[in-house]
């Protein structure tokens, strides 16, 4: 069943100014924008992709991913990201990408890794976050793995957590590879996604 309001019901609803996740808004009218769509600004999911841009040799140690050309916002004609009622989106230093605000986040890792001279029997990619007083803490929390060969030139691992972003300055992320013996690069490109991170938040 539809119920029709007036024009002189919603008069005064574009004058009211609301926030997201205050209890001081409860029961206010939202009202849709020319698109027919609800503000941005009142909508607090934030998603956001980034895509390693580079190729890198991967090693038997464990490296964070941070070297050749690094990480960038996925930028092709198409691709979009949206910041939600956050200022900013997902930043990063050094590999270690920071939230722009608390709540649960799901975040996923697909990473790409690329045969280049010798079979690799055992490829890893794992999502490390941190916590504790500015993140001194580093906890794996989900592992993907994978292997290449003559016959299989390429594998694709992805491994995804739900994380608790209690606070921006603790809790971060980043991606962390190894390998069981040299071979294997993980592969980026700058105009596609090959190897990247997906940040959603969920509340």
């Amino acid at each position: 069943m539809t119920t029709k309001v007036s024009t002189d019901m919603l008069a005064n609803v574009t004058s009211k100014t609301l926030t997201t996740s205050s209890a001081s808004d409860e029961g206010k009218i939202v009202q849709l924008n020319a698109s027919g769509k609800i503000p941005s600004t009142l909508i607090s999911i934030t998603t956001h992709q980034w895509r390693y841009t580079g190729t890198f040799a991967v090693g038997t140690g464990e490296v964070i991913v941070d070297t050749g050309d690094g990480w960038e916002v996925i930028d092709t004609t198409g691709q979009a990201v949206n910041n939600g009622s956050d200022t900013t989106g997902m930043t990063v230093h050094e590999g270690v990408f920071s939230f722009p605000s608390t709540g649960i986040w799901l975040v996923t890792v697909n990473a790409l890794f690329t045969r280049n001279s010798s079979d690799v029997a055992l490829i890893v990619a794992d999502l490390m976050a941190t916590s504790g007083s500015g993140g001194s803490t580093t906890t794996r929390v989900a592992q993907g793995c994978g292997s290449v060969s003559s016959s299989a030139l390429q594998c694709s691992v992805t491994a995804s957590s739900l994380l608790d972003v209690s606070n921006t300055t603790d809790v971060k992320v980043k991606v962390q590879v190894s390998a069981h013996s040299s071979g294997c690069d993980f592969s980026g490109h700058t105009s596609f996604n090959k190897s990247y991170l997906t940040f959603q938040k969920i509340s």
